[in-house]
């Protein structure tokens, strides 16, 4: 499953050469992971953590890192779409590989990595995901 979102590029995308700035390639990869998680069931809460509707379970999430690579400079104006999707899940963490797209050409503009870490809502300590999460994450049935 992908997560996906759609953007314009608007003028405070943009650096002072009128370009994208990179920062924002990273923020469009996270909103397309945002997209991941609604479409797996779950529901953001106003502390940030998530709660799967189905099962009741509230876990969360903190990012450990974030990578992006650009390809290509995009412009005010243009059309993107990130995608974004599990890539590798660990015990405690687990990694979405992303591309944004230029829309008018189908074209790999940037790519990036966000590694987010598996955590304890009430502490912010790391924990393991459960197993039930881990079906989710990594596309196999639970």
């Amino acid at each position: 499953m992908d997560g996906r979102f759609r953007a314009t590029v608007s003028f405070d995308d943009t650096d002072c050469t009128g370009r994208v700035h990179f920062s924002r390639y990273a923020i469009w990869i996270d909103r397309a992971i945002q997209d991941f998680f609604r479409a797996a069931g779950f529901r953001f809460l106003g502390n940030g953590a998530l709660l799967h509707e189905s099962r009741g379970e509230v876990v969360a999430f903190a990012i450990g890192e974030y990578w992006t690579r650009m390809d290509r400079p995009l412009a005010l104006g243009s059309q993107i779409e990130a995608v974004a999707r599990p890539s590798e899940v660990r015990p405690r963490r687990v990694s979405f590989e992303g591309l944004v797209i230029d829309v008018s050409d189908g074209a790999t503009v940037a790519r990036g990595r966000i590694t987010m870490v598996h955590i304890d809502p009430s502490t912010g300590g790391s924990r393991e995901i459960p197993e039930w999460l881990r079906s989710i994450l990594t596309g196999r049935k639970y």
